[in-house]
């Protein structure tokens, strides 16, 4: 047992699986919070890429990352911790979500 975390995504497109993924993430974080947004900054990454080769091809996409409820409704750490921790998370939230809204 090492503690590392699964990096794993489902790409789908009009109801069609079109790409998967799954590893083991290289490094370990201290909590899921933020072993979830490595592997979230993994799938966007693949996702530009993906929307990039839709694009080429002249096909439609509709945007639809507007849901931040899991940061809005779930309990945060109090201090100076919840501090570093919103600071990191709008960081990620800002690298994962600029460069969809700009197609």
């Amino acid at each position: 047992m090492d503690r590392r975390s699964c990096t794993g995504y489902v790409m789908f497109l009009n109801s069609a699986m079109v790409n998967w993924y799954s590893k083991k993430q290289g490094l370990v974080e201290g909590a899921t919070f933020g072993s979830e947004f490595m592997a979230m900054k993994t799938a966007a990454e693949v996702n530009r890429g993906f929307r990039y080769k839709l694009n080429e091809m002249q096909t439609g996409y509709i945007n639809t990352l507007d849901n931040v409820s899991d940061l809005m409704t779930k309990p945060q750490p109090r201090g100076e911790r919840r501090e570093r921790l919103l600071w990191q998370v709008m960081w990620d939230i800002h690298a994962v979500r600029t460069p969809q809204a700009d197609d």
